[in-house]
């Protein structure tokens, strides 16, 4: 089988058992609180679904390929050095076909395109990996991914495993943008001021700076001001960004 990003055409269907640990897997992700919870998901419900010996995660941010937080089980850690190189950039043939697909990546070791290089081959053989799967997750800002790598299949991984990783991957994201996301805090709800908080809701229903100036009868330039300690606080690069922050930590409610 050659590398591909494999389509989800004609998904195989699971049986009763693996439905249950299907959705065992979903409600445990939408709870985990830890890096051990989430470790617990693969090692103990994932590896039964699809059966594999190596695993890794973590968020990155595209374009800049940057590692925000990474996360290794089992995959050597001379591997994971050439995955990520010194500067903690994604360094990644494999990557690279994810971000142009968006579609789980499949990587046999002796049917290797060409067009990976030949180093990236030798270290499959020196770290003793046949095949690896990867998949993630771009946010809402289409700029920060978690991402999913599974190695070493107890079979040649294919159409099943891609099609199990094409569903459970959201959940298993909401698991580790949780927990990995040094921003959140339990106390994330009341990180912004009483007004900041008016701004950024009427950011969300599409004012201007002008316009929440008029509404709360103060200047454009406060206003401006304002959204500058937003984005600061939320860590967010933008207005999108920061409404979508403010969604995710429950400051607003999406309608």
């Amino acid at each position: 089988m050659a590398d591909k990003s494999v389509p989800s055409d004609s998904p195989p269907l699971l049986s009763a058992a693996e439905i249950q640990l299907f959705y065992q897997i979903i409600e445990q992700s939408h709870h985990a609180d830890s890096i051990d919870t989430i470790n617990a998901i693969i090692k103990n419900n994932l590896r039964k679904l699809m059966p594999h010996s190596m695993a890794a995660y973590g968020i990155g941010e595209l374009p800049s390929r940057k590692i925000i937080h990474s996360v290794n089980m089992d995959f050597p850690e001379s591997y994971l050095n050439e995955v990520i190189n010194q500067h903690n950039l994604l360094s990644s043939p494999v990557a690279k076909q994810w971000v142009e697909s968006l579609k789980p990546v499949i990587v046999i070791r002796d049917t290797m395109p060409k067009t990976y290089p030949a180093s990236w081959q030798q270290s499959f053989i020196t770290n003793n990996i046949n095949h690896i799967l990867v998949h993630g997750l771009l946010d809402v800002t289409g700029k920060t991914t978690s991402y999913f790598s599974f190695g070493n299949f107890a079979q040649v991984p294919g159409n099943r495993e891609a099609h199990i990783c094409e569903l459970l991957i959201p959940h298993l994201h909401v698991a580790i943008t949780n927990v990995l996301d040094s921003k959140k805090t339990p106390e994330s709800a009341n990180i912004l001021s009483k007004r900041e908080t008016e701004i950024i809701k009427w950011v969300y229903e599409g004012k201007t700076n002008n316009q929440i100036g008029d509404l709360l009868n103060i200047s454009a330039f406060t206003v401006k001001n304002h959204i500058k300690n937003i984005l600061d606080k939320l860590n967010a690069s933008n207005r999108t960004h920061a409404v979508a922050k403010a969604i995710q930590y429950g400051i607003i409610e999406a309608i």
